[in-house]
């Protein structure tokens, strides 16, 4: 039989003993702390271990160093950027001792509201950042996002800060191409927009937007993708947001042309391409790819050609500086209809080129 040494953990055959025996030997702040960081689905870094245990970044860093001596945290570093996580039985331990404490929905707010803010910078950041940089950064958060809605839309009184988590959410769905988790999360948030008070307004117009994209890259082309479009795209234009009314524009022109509505697609991305050369020219690629787009569908490939060629040319830095802004890649949108018009235009050589840049890029 083996024989506890004094001051060894306790022979009781489980993990949760050692756990137990380990926090007994925090102080009651330092336990708290402890026990708070359960709430994190994912890896965490110091502000945010700070934010649900309500101290400073500081103080959380210095609790966090303590931790990990004793084990009970893991770190991880990439470069400059130290991050920490829960291993899962520790996770779950702690989980149990907020529930036994009465600690959980304290807690849980307060990750929701962190999670949340995290979000807004996110997207906010997403247009200066490389795609790769930014998701890098971003994405160890979506377990997380997924666990603040879950709590989130169990509490009636938090129901504007789910629908401002799930606007938040939209960037980090759409980065990582997880188009049928955006669209359900949206679809259940935007019934929920009058009784929050916030029908007409800017999160309604932006949850439009994204319902509407989102069901056509899911579920088809729906009328009711379009009606949602045209809804979203009068409130842009009643409340002067020149961003939504743009993407409001480039998407109805995309549905025009699937649905073989050529013409007036044309049209729609001909108002996106004035729009933008009044208000943000920066963006005048996409308009110039996407009329490339209809010309090709309308026939008129020479013209198409010679727009896609000389936009290529003449946009390098664009179409080499930045992610996704209009659902899809802007680099490999240009080589793909190029692939195509220079394949009807009788240069099959040159498409083949064309064709394995896109698929390099």
């Amino acid at each position: 039989r083996l024989h506890r040494r004094e001051g060894s953990p306790p022979q009781k055959g489980t993990l949760a003993a050692t756990i137990d025996w380990s926090s007994g030997l925090l102080s009651r702040e330092e336990a708290r702390f402890l026990r708070a960081l359960a709430v994190f689905s994912g890896p965490f870094d110091a502000a945010g271990a700070g934010a649900v245990a309500a101290t400073s970044t500081a103080q959380a860093l210095a609790i966090l160093t303590l931790l990990a001596d004793k084990s009970l945290v893991a770190t991880d570093i990439d470069g400059d950027h130290i991050t920490y996580r829960l291993l899962e039985t520790t996770r779950s331990h702690c989980l149990d001792q907020l529930l036994a404490r009465g600690e959980t929905p304290l807690a849980r707010q307060r990750h929701a509201e962190h999670v949340c803010l995290v979000l807004e910078r996110a997207a906010a950041e997403l247009a200066r950042r490389p795609a790769c940089d930014w998701g890098a950064a971003y994405g160890r958060m979506i377990d997380d996002l997924r666990g603040a809605l879950d709590w989130t839309g169990e509490h009636a009184r938090n129901r504007t800060l789910r629908i401002r988590l799930t606007l938040a959410g939209v960037s980090l769905w759409n980065h990582f191409s997880l188009m049928e988790e955006c669209r359900v999360r949206v679809s259940q948030v935007a019934g929920e927009l009058e009784s929050a008070g916030l029908a007409g307004t800017g999160f309604d117009m932006k949850l439009k937007l994204w319902l509407a994209g989102t069901t056509m890259f899911t579920e088809g082309l729906k009328p009711v993708a379009m009606d949602t479009l045209r809804q979203a795209l009068r409130i842009a234009e009643r409340t002067g947001d020149t961003d939504c009314r743009l993407r409001c524009l480039m998407m109805i022109g995309v549905y025009e042309f699937f649905t073989g509505e050529h013409e007036a697609g044309l049209r729609t991305i001909e108002a996106f391409s004035a729009l933008a050369c009044a208000e943000d020219p920066t963006i005048l690629p996409e308009g110039e790819v996407h009329l490339g787009i209809g010309e090709l569908f309308l026939g008129r490939l020479p013209n198409a050609r010679q727009r896609l060629e000389a936009l290529r040319r003449r946009d390098l830095r664009y179409f080499a500086s930045h992610g996704v802004r209009y659902h899809s890649d802007p680099k490999i949108s240009l080589a793909s209809v190029l692939t195509q018009v220079q394949w009807l235009t009788g240069s099959p050589d040159e498409a083949c080129r064309t064709a394995e840049e896109a698929i390099d890029a």
